[in-house]
């Protein structure tokens, strides 16, 4: 059975199309991935675009907005379930905004991700995009849409745990009830020159530092998908 990740949040430069671009990098490797790009920006398919060579296995699936929130939940669920007809994994990189369309792509989810930086705006936003899930999935479960509570992970990225902004990030999500992702993923400049050069860490920096903690990273999001 396919598996669904959105990565939510509405903050933009968190990482999002980062994570996206590692996670299915390297879940690739192991069965079947599509990208769903949701970001009317469409950072994750422009990369892909500019580095297929980097990405050959995976396809690319883009949303479009049709400007309407009932024209844009019909069509984002089209576009995930044409994408998970034909996948293992759908990756879903949501727009730095709140959206119709974001909420559906995670309430069709086995694990939503919201990716926060140690700074007091994105964990502002990453509080009221959780509180914002928890009452969508409430709505969908009561409306008979969802049968269960939607699994969402905060993970904190560009991470120094050594700082007192991250100590504060990190209880902040405890006292709020957010579980977060065990690994968080460090600032390294690997991660960022990967971006640039439109691949990931995993193929420019093989045996690097930043590439054993995405790897780490990934890992526990595949046991989450596997229960």
């Amino acid at each position: 059975m396919t598996k669904i990740v959105t990565i939510f949040t509405p903050k933009g430069g968190v990482g999002k199309t980062t994570i996206a671009l590692h996670l299915g990098w390297m879940l690739s490797q192991r069965g079947s991935v599509a990208f769903v790009d949701a970001d009317e920006r469409a950072m994750l398919k422009d990369t892909v675009a500019r580095g297929p060579e980097n990405f050959p296995d995976i396809n690319c699936f883009h949303f479009e907005t049709t400007g309407s929130e009932d024209g844009d939940e019909a069509a984002i669920r089209e576009v995930i379930e044409d994408a998970s007809h034909k996948k293992d994994i759908v990756i879903v990189d949501c727009g730095g905004y709140m959206s119709m369309a974001s909420f559906v792509a995670a309430s069709l989810s086995d694990l939503v991700l919201i990716p926060i930086t140690p700074d007091m705006k994105d964990l502002q936003q990453a509080l009221d995009s959780y509180q914002k899930l928890e009452l969508v999935s409430k709505r969908m479960i009561d409306d008979g849409v969802m049968d269960k509570p939607l699994t969402v992970r905060a993970v904190i990225n560009n991470a120094n745990t050594q700082t007192n902004a991250f100590a504060i990030v990190r209880a902040s999500l405890q006292g709020a009830g957010i579980e977060m992702m065990e690994c968080s993923i460090p600032t390294y400049t690997a991660i960022r020159d990967a971006s640039f050069e439109n691949t990931v860490v995993f193929k420019s920096r093989p045996t690097s530092t930043a590439a054993t903690f995405m790897a780490r990273f990934v890992r526990e999001c595949e046991g989450i998908l596997k229960g």
